[in-house]
């Protein structure tokens, strides 16, 4: 290995600059290098940090001179801070005090440290938040997490600008594939190996829910008029509920709609509150769309926005985020929002509107990728690719399944796997051709050119 681990001055020091573990409590506690054990493995080191009381424990690492790549995203932009976060449902919000609308999400909780011909990936088993900032006129990366018991990071090396992102298992879940699906649900969706479905799931419970939240707020003279992807749906348009978004008129409504849910749910934050598994976020009109109710349609005891008025609230709202920092999550939920609405409404209807001729719609091509991995289970195999592609590997009797996401590059992908397979296909939205293999005496190099968003790489063994 490259990579050099030390104590100096009680601190951990990976190639001689510190590395700096903690603790928050009333206060940021910073442990000494001897409170930390630290073990090599074959191929890199862990740190075990023992925890009394459940807190959030972290790790600070100086990113100069890597280069980064943290999860799945590109790679980042080291004069611009940054957060993401790795988790299965909302409660890392509430034990960090975080509002994850505003933080990109990730599928694995890793940050690759690049430099040279060597990455060096940097992770932990639990939910976690990643930032980037300056610190001391010094760019630092972050993990935070909420540690129950004792807690370990991992530092894994590999060569040869080859990333290893198999340390973490695929999260199998189904995924809704239709045309209102953003590019990226269907690049992480095929990544994972998702099952995927057309329709998406019943509102039933949540209709009923948001009938009784504004029927309770109409009590209190609070009008309010529900948005989001509840008001799509709604509006006939075939997306999963996320969540019961409220727009009320101004300050004043905002102040008594805030005491109404806080005496009905349970606050996450000022404006944030779950009710019987169900979160609900509150805004006010500062962008005026709901005077004259224009825009505002009532049926079945829900008042609910209509597609325009959805649409020039997204429209305002990606405006916005030219201008104020948003994550990039938070762009790509409000333009997938746009994209939804115009492929459901009439053609032509709002052709006049960017993103009106947005990318062809892949979604039946990515079902049936999706759907050929029915019944595969994967595989933890030491794959390798070149940034910032992101593959994982599935098998199915005698065939490996390599699905592959494109997040950013302009090359060839370069992939090394640990088999000899007799013949590999590359399957992606738009046609199917077989890939050069070169075998070596107990792995193989298959180069597949032109990779756009999404593929699926088929290898058969004897």
């Amino acid at each position: 290995m490259k990579s050099k681990i030390t104590t100096i001055d009680n601190e951990i020091c990976w190639n001689d600059r510190p590395v700096r573990f903690f603790k928050k409590m009333n206060t940021d506690i910073y442990f000494q290098g001897s409170e930390i054990d630290v073990s090599q493995t074959d191929c890199g080191w862990n740190f075990k940090i023992s925890v009394d009381v459940p807190c959030v424990v972290g790790i600070m690492i100086p990113l100069s001179p890597y280069e980064i790549i943290i999860g799945d995203d590109l790679p980042v932009d080291l004069y611009r801070s940054k957060q993401y976060y790795y988790a299965q449902d909302r409660a890392l919000e509430r034990l960090l005090n975080i509002n994850l609308a505003d933080i990109n999400p990730i599928s694995m909780p890793i940050a690759h440290f690049i430099k040279d011909d060597v990455a060096c990936s940097w992770s932990c088993p639990n939910e976690c938040l990643i930032s980037t900032f300056v610190a001391q006129s010094q760019w630092h990366l972050n993990f935070e997490v909420w540690a129950h018991k004792d807690l370990t990071f991992f530092m894994d090396e590999s060569s040869n600008f080859l990333v290893n992102l198999q340390r973490y298992p695929a999260d199998r879940q189904d995924t809704l594939i239709n045309k209102t699906t953003g590019i990226k649900t269907m690049q992480r969706a095929l990544l994972s190996g998702n099952k995927p479905r057309k329709h998406p799931n019943h509102p039933h419970d949540t209709i009923r829910k948001a009938r009784g939240i504004q029927l309770e707020l109409s009590k209190h003279k609070v009008d309010s008029v529900i948005i989001g992807s509840l008001a799509r749906r709604l509006n006939a348009i075939a997306v999963d509920i996320n969540d019961i978004d409220l727009m009320v008129l101004n300050n004043e409504d905002m102040s008594k709609a805030i005491d109404v849910l806080g005496s009905i749910a349970d606050p996450v934050q000022e404006t944030k509150f779950l009710h019987l598994d169900h979160t609900i976020d509150l805004c006010y009109d500062n962008y005026n769309i709901l005077p004259g109710k224009n825009y505002i349609t009532t049926r079945h005891g829900l008042t609910y926005l209509s597609p325009e008025g959805l649409l020039w609230l997204y429209m305002i709202n990606l405006f916005a985020t030219e201008i104020d920092e948003h994550s990039d999550s938070y762009k790509d939920h409000i333009i997938n929002a746009i994209i939804s609405i115009q492929r459901s409404c009439p053609n032509g209807e709002f052709n006049i509107l960017p993103y009106a001729k947005a990318v062809k719609d892949f979604s039946p091509v990515v079902y049936d990728l999706c759907d050929m991995m029915s019944g595969a289970t994967l595989e933890y195999r030491d794959i390798r690719i070149n940034k910032p592609f992101s593959i994982r590997c599935f098998k199915k009797d005698k065939v490996y399944l390599y699905p592959i996401a494109n997040f950013g590059s302009r090359c060839d992908a370069e992939v090394v796997v640990e088999i000899i397979p007799q013949s590999a296909v590359w399957k992606t939205i738009d046609k199917t051709v077989d890939v050069k293999i070169v075998p070596h005496s107990n792995f193989s190099v298959i180069n597949i050119p032109d990779v756009q968003q999404l593929g699926l790489l088929k290898c058969a063994i004897s």
